[in-house]
């Protein structure tokens, strides 16, 4: 989420699911992880809570980042670009980035990595498989007004620290948040997560 004044109301009443959160007054910014799945029959209840308070709080444009399934991708998805994103209108109008890269696109679609969608268009479901609440969440905030941006990378399991790299500076070339030459500083828990290193002498 980025540009709010102050998001200051209500902000128990809507995520108590999320175990980070964040609000840079410098930046104007809300920055939250949702770590587990929300359930899916209080997932709608979640999307609603979380629309009315970015009303409330006057929230300019949000940012969806997630991550999709890999072994779900279709043959024309295979040869286009691992990052995608679905934006709406009202976004796109807000970032310059964005707006080249739709008009400079060509119009086939395994080539496309943004696609503008409208919510007075035919109503349709874009595969984001493994990316949660993402569509439902982006698709509430089409209806609704709020201008909205998703950005999806292909993922399989392991390591998916170069994923979470390549998202980061996806984005940053989109709204230049900071320096592009920057060196992006993983969390310390990511340095346990997958062991110590294996021993030379078993090989």
């Amino acid at each position: 989420m980025v540009d709010s004044p102050s998001p200051s109301k209500n902000l128990t009443r809507v995520f108590h699911h999320c175990r980070n959160l964040f609000y840079s007054e410098q930046w104007k910014m809300v920055i939250f992880q949702i770590r587990s799945p929300i359930m899916q029959e209080k997932s709608q209840d979640f999307v609603d809570r979380l629309i009315e308070w970015i009303k409330e709080n006057s929230i300019d444009k949000i940012v969806i980042l997630t991550g999709i399934s890999d072994y779900m991708r279709n043959d024309s998805e295979i040869v286009g670009p691992s990052v995608k994103s679905v934006v709406s209108p009202t976004f796109a109008e807000k970032c310059e980035a964005l707006k080249r890269l739709v008009e400079n696109q060509t119009s086939d679609p395994q080539t496309q990595s943004v696609i503008l969608y409208d919510a007075s268009q035919e109503p349709k479901k874009i595969s984001m498989h493994g990316g949660g609440i993402s569509w439902k969440l982006f698709n509430a905030c089409n209806v609704g007004g709020v201008a909205a941006l998703v950005l999806m990378k292909y993922c399989s399991d392991g390591d998916n620290i170069p994923d979470a790299v390549k998202l980061c500076t996806y984005l940053n070339t989109l709204l230049n948040l900071v320096p592009f030459d920057c060196d992006w500083e993983s969390p310390p828990s990511w340095t346990g997560m997958f062991g110590n290193p294996p021993q030379l002498g078993l090989y």
